[in-house]
């Protein structure tokens, strides 16, 4: 959460780091919590895709 761009912290983030607390709590499974921080990271460019 600490280095995750500011500029970045949108609305898939917010999305993103709840799904994340929520998977932690048990609330959620690693699948939906993974799901939704990949498309956080594609939306604020921070992952790079494969060919």
């Amino acid at each position: 959460m600490q280095q995750w761009p500011d500029r970045a912290r949108g609305r898939t983030w917010r999305a993103a780091y709840r799904a994340c607390r929520d998977a932690l709590d048990g609330w959620r499974t690693a699948r939906e919590a993974r799901t939704a921080f990949v498309k956080a990271a594609r939306t604020a460019g921070l992952l790079v895709t494969g060919r």
